[in-house]
């Protein structure tokens, strides 16, 4: 037990085996200080790495190693850091007062620190961690990983044009977003090669809540199924429980370096959250000349914004910029056809969401989590929410703007026709439901349409777990919270069932037919032939998107979209319907039949030489040491089968990210029954990033199994599969 004193009263901390935190404390203002100082305990690394980044400044720690680089342009580019102290002038006065007791508790705890020395010989930036770099991490959460998925397709959309992509292939990807498409203007566009990756996509989410009128105990029920990053020590997110003086509370996952419940309960309310694929960034084409850009009423002169930036062990940098009425340029010279990038709502938004986030706690009703919701705007999220009196409901956050008509928003448009600025939607237009006929919901990176059928995302994530997870749903009379995590870990795969049999008709091999039998009959969880069936049949349909492209661009750049850059996540929604065979006006089943017999060789060969990585089987290693270290060092966790797959609700799939292929998948999974008090959690890997510290490296096992751990004070059993 730990007892602390804060500004707000005493403090009393208990830890689980895990090393995750129980906080008893008079308020939450108390509890705000308690996790700032927890969080310096904890993940002091984690958090002053993530503000370099946010601020730009990785290769003033890292060198000028490429990764670095990008990251570093794309937050320059956008502007990330920029009008922060704005922002937080902009805090109502409850949401100035957790973010400062929080970074009040962050300094405190980090004055006992007894290795903050050797974060000082690494590089890392010792200043106080501060209410703007609260913001300043909140921005750039938001952004890689999640918000950067727009902006990878979008540039995608023209690096295809500009290696001979036609019509009928931006057709192919993008559907009827390609609509008023200008493949001449495109074809102009000058790309920095900077500007190639700025993210990886990873995919992802599922979260589930079952009204009070349908589950077995007559409260709703909600689970929490975050896919992010995994594979490294320490997780992502940070598990904590919340008690107060007056018996409120709450308790979930948040991310270190900020306060707030990202996934989670209170006594009233719980929340959990997808990735909402809005399309919420935007790509012109401008045409510039001497520092101005062209517009339908004459040329508009830009503003010239010039960066410093330190390089360990090498010259500093200069990098210039261009900013206009829409967004940003990276570009010397200001002249030539150049990529203009706008984020939607980051440098109008960000004050409002954090007084958003703040308020969801005091939130007593379904009703009263959507109105908060409605007033985030920087980041898309599907948030799937319930309340204690059985309620249900679900809103799609985020700043979706009314384009001008001709453009659907899915790819670079001329800038010299662009009718600016852009306004956002109507708040009428914002998808939102409340309590269905059925009393469930399940959110999975869907396609989602505004409520009066505006354009509101482009770029989607298949169907398959959506539809696996409410085929199982439909199935429960009366779910509990073990069913819910039994939909969860599911490993069945609805891609190769849907294209197996078709494709089995065309190739005509008996090799192949014995992954059709066992993509029509298969089982969860898969046993040790039908996961060898699963890796062959993804190593079949990446190399059939890669021949694909191959019919329109150049090899080598082929191989580049599918293999480095995430493109076959980017456009899979839609190139699956042509690979079932759908959309014959952009594939034919002859054209089908070649692309599988060109790619099936290759699939083999590549499963055969070891290079394919469906299903996973690595271990999870330490984010410091990368896994040089040998195992008996002990940072690392033991060799593990992942399970599922990269279109299962356990979903598992790797991302190739700058020669590196990043493992994703649920990084967290957290669940209660809002009938009784407290809730169920399991994290692969604990609370500290020190080898030595609290629960390092712990629930890998847990995580794979289906076993949780009590968080606060839970009643019921626990929702284990075991």
């Amino acid at each position: 037990m730990i007892e602390l004193e804060s500004p707000e009263g005493p403090l009393r901390i208990e830890r689980d085996g895990n090393g995750y935190p129980s906080i008893l404390a008079r308020n939450r203002f108390a509890a705000a200080w308690a996790k700032g100082w927890l969080h310096a305990n904890d993940r002091l690394g984690q958090i002053l790495l993530t503000r370099m980044a946010a601020e730009g400044r990785l290769m003033e720690l890292l060198g000028p190693q490429t990764l670095a680089r990008r990251v570093d342009r794309a937050v320059r580019l956008l502007r990330i850091p920029a009008d922060i102290d704005e922002h937080v002038a902009t805090l109502d006065e409850t949401a100035s007062r957790l973010l400062r007791l929080y970074c009040d508790g962050f300094a405190a705890g980090r004055a006992e620190r007894w290795l903050d020395r050797g974060l000082d010989l690494a590089g890392i930036d010792d200043r106080r961690y501060d209410v703007a770099d609260v913001l300043l991490t909140h921005r750039m959460l938001c952004f890689f990983g999640l918000t950067s998925f727009q902006q990878i397709a979008e540039l995608l959309v023209g690096e295809i044009v500009q290696d001979g992509g036609d019509d009928r292939l931006i057709r192919l990807l993008l559907g009827d977003a390609a609509d008023g498409i200008d493949l001449d203007a495109i074809r102009q566009m000058s790309i920095p090669e900077d500007l190639a990756l700025l993210g990886v996509p990873m995919g992802g989410s599922n979260a589930i809540a079952v009204s009070g009128a349908r589950s077995a105990t007559g409260g709703a029920l909600l689970i929490a199924d975050p896919h992010l990053e995994i594979g490294r020590f320490p997780p992502i997110v940070y598990v904590s429980h919340e008690e107060y003086a007056n018996g409120d509370y709450m308790q979930g996952l948040c991310v270190p370096g900020t306060p707030w419940l990202t996934m989670g309960r209170t006594r009233q309310v719980a929340i959990a959250y997808t990735y909402g694929h809005a399309d919420n960034v935007d790509v012109l084409i401008e045409r510039c000349e001497n520092g101005r850009c062209e517009r339908p009423d004459g040329w508009h002169t830009m503003r010239r914004r010039t960066e410093r930036v330190k390089v360990r062990g090498g010259d500093e940098e200069l990098w210039t910029y261009w900013d206009n009425d829409f967004g940003s340029i990276a570009s010397e010279s200001g002249d030539g056809y150049l990529p203009c990038v706008r984020w939607a709502g980051l440098h109008e938004s960000t004050g409002d969401d954090v007084n958003a986030i703040a308020s969801y706690s005091q939130a007593r009703t379904v009703d009263e989590l959507i109105e908060g919701h409605r007033h985030m705007h920087v980041i898309s999220l599907g948030a799937v929410l319930a309340d204690r009196d059985g309620n249900i409901g679900w809103v799609h956050t985020g700043r979706v703007d009314a384009r001008q008509d001709g453009w659907t928003g899915a790819y670079p448009s001329p800038g010299w026709t662009f009718e600016g600025p852009l306004e956002p939607l109507s708040e009428d237009a914002r998808p939102v439901l409340t309590n269905p006929p059925d009393g469930v919901i399940a959110a999975a990176n869907e396609s989602v349409d505004g409520m009066n059928g505006e354009r509101w995302v482009n770029f989607a994530e298949p169907p398959y777990r959506l539809e696996r997870l409410r085929e199982q749903l439909a199935e429960l009379e009366r779910p509990t919270l073990r069913d819910l995590v039994a939909v969860c870990f599911d490993e069945t795969d609805r891609m190769a069932s849907r294209l197996a049999p078709l494709w089995a008709s065309l190739l005509r091999d008996p090799r192949f037919d014995r992954i059709a039998e066992w993509a029509s009959a298969q089982k969860s969880p898969q046993d040790e032939q039908g996961r060898e069936q699963l890796g062959l049949f993804h190593a079949l349909h990446h190399e059939v998107v890669r021949a694909l492209f191959e019919r329109w661009v150049s090899t080598e750049n082929a191989t580049r979209i599918v293999d480095d850059l995430g493109g076959l996540l980017c456009f899979q929604n839609q190139i699956d319907d042509a690979l079932a065979l759908e959309r014959p006006e952009v594939l034919s089943e002859v054209e089908l039949r070649d692309v599988l017999r060109i790619a099936w060789p290759r699939a083999r060969k590549l499963v055969a030489s070891g290079g394919w990585s469906i299903p996973l089987r690595r271990r999870f290693e330490s984010i410091f040491a990368a896994g040089k270290l040998p195992a008996f060092v002990g940072l690392d966790s033991d060799v593990i089968d992942f399970p599922g797959g990269p279109t299962s609700p356990f979903q598992t799939r790797v991302m190739p990210f700058e020669g590196e292929l990043v493992p994703g998948g649920p990084a967290a999974r957290y669940c209660c029954d809002l009938s009784d008090e407290g809730g169920w959690y399991h994290v692969p890997g604990g609370a500290s990033e020190m080898p030595w510290g609290p629960g390092y490296g712990t629930g890998v096992r847990e995580w794979k199994i289906g076993r949780f751990t009590a968080l606060g004070y839970p009643v019921g059993p626990a929702p284990n599969l075991e």
